[in-house]
């Protein structure tokens, strides 16, 4: 059990290659069906994979370099620990492009056009995004983020593994 709360970031790394692939083939039926679509899913995969990996290879870098004690230290950013601050400076930083992309770029919009990437199953009617759904459950996504955020920089959790 060591290993995992030691070495938590490779586990997140399987995790989103897994998620990606999961999203990839849900996506299948709905470029089937049209075509066209194929590259904007190319876009939503290969952007997945970057940019949600990037946190985890900063909390890779504080492991493999020894600078954190593992995954726990990133609970406490409040002891000012620089690579966990970079780890929640890069968090907010690609919350902020997200929310750029989502609220001012059209990507809601993009989404709602691609949404095998988050729906399961075989296309239907009653599954299809708008961009008011899509901004409404980034919405969501982003306050549950900030009051994690809230609630790491002002409550003492134990860095320690249990």
């Amino acid at each position: 059990m060591e290993i995992i709360f030691r070495h938590g970031w490779i586990l997140f790394i399987v995790v989103m290659i897994v998620n990606a692939f999961i999203m990839r083939r849900r996506s299948q039926a709905y470029v089937d069906i049209n075509p066209d679509l194929k590259v904007g899913y190319d876009k939503l995969f290969k952007n997945f994979l970057i940019f949600g990996n990037i946190p985890w290879l900063i909390m890779g870098i504080g492991d493999i370099a020894g600078l954190t004690n593992g995954m726990f230290d990133f609970f406490s950013p409040q002891q000012l620990n620089p690579i966990v601050l970079t780890f929640h400076a890069c968090v907010i930083v690609l919350w902020t492009l997200g929310s750029y992309w989502i609220y001012i770029k059209d990507g809601a919009e993009f989404l709602a056009k691609h949404p095998g990437f988050f729906n399961s199953g075989e296309p239907s009617k009653t599954d299809r995004l708008n961009k008011n759904k899509v901004k409404f459950i980034w919405t969501l996504g982003m306050l549950g983020g900030i009051i994690g955020e809230i609630m790491m920089w002002n409550m003492d959790i134990p860095t320690t593994p249990f």
